[in-house]
């Protein structure tokens, strides 16, 4: 099994996110090599889809999926490596949002 990175932040991250609020429609994970190892591995505990509301590094993706195979995920190393591509690749760590410009000052 691959070595297991339990940091604080990548609990934060795989616990926060698997719970969906009620009334939202979970995001469609895309098509893709990965996707089908993923659904599968992840809907043993939630809904995959909940990988799509996280933006998050290849390494942080990494973390959050040994994470989850330590909790009992069921995938080969070979298939948590694809897990985690397809994640990292599909849903990469967002740019800070722009910043709205700063307005100008009054002229006169």
């Amino acid at each position: 099994m691959r070595s297991l990175f339990l940091l604080g932040a990548a609990g934060a991250i795989g616990i926060g996110a698997a719970t969906a609020t009620l009334g939202q429609t979970a995001p469609v994970l895309p098509a893709g090599p990965g996707h089908d190892v993923t659904v599968r591995v992840c809907s043993g505990c939630h809904a995959p889809e909940v990988a799509a509301r996280q933006r998050l590094s290849k390494q942080a993706w990494a973390e959050t999926v040994d994470l989850m195979a330590s909790r009992g995920a069921q995938a080969t190393d070979a298939e948590l490596a694809q897990i985690v591509d397809y994640l990292s690749t599909n849903f990469p760590a967002s740019a800070a949002p722009a910043q709205p410009p700063a307005p100008s000052a009054p002229h006169g």
